[in-house]
């Protein structure tokens, strides 16, 4: 069962223009449950499109020509730290893996399991509105412990 909130995700694509037919572009738009926000295909088009593009999750190719994966995760998380970032790589080996992890990327996706990227794209938005409700009640719990703090404050008085 598909739930509405799933239909909403807003993806900005980062990938090599030259890719072959199986895009991750193509991917997200044929997978329906996803909505391509912008594309970009060199350091130039990743940088304006980053200020102006609200994505809810951003996939990115772990090989570009002109700007190294890792470099596209550190910006991203400069203007979007919360969001949930994927890599798409060729091949994993163990050191794709380890800077995967230790750079705080949320998730990678082998090209050739492309497949997988729809499973790992609501995952990683299932747990983004999680966290983003989370958020927003302890906020609201904070004001209220704000609001009881005056009231004892002014009963005191």
């Amino acid at each position: 069962m598909t739930h509405s909130f799933l239909l909403s995700k807003k993806v900005m694509v980062i990938e090599k223009a030259d890719k072959q037919t199986n895009s991750i572009e193509q991917f997200i738009i044929s997978d329906s449950k996803s909505q391509v926000e912008c594309v970009c295909h060199d350091r130039n088009g990743f940088k304006k499109a980053l200020k102006s593009s609200k994505p809810h999750i951003i996939v990115a190719d772990y090989h570009m020509p002109d700007i190294h994966g890792f470099e596209i995760l550190e910006i991203c998380r400069h203007f979007y730290p919360t969001l949930p970032f994927i890599f798409v790589v060729d091949m994993l080996d163990k050191t794709i893996a380890a800077e995967t992890v230790i750079s705080n990327a949320d998730a990678y996706v082998i090209s050739n399991n492309i497949k997988l990227l729809s499973s790992t794209l609501d995952r990683l938005w299932i747990k983004y509105k999680n966290r983003k409700e989370i958020e927003r009640h302890k906020k609201k719990l904070f004001e209220i412990s704000e609001k009881l703090e005056d009231l004892k404050r002014n009963f005191g008085r």
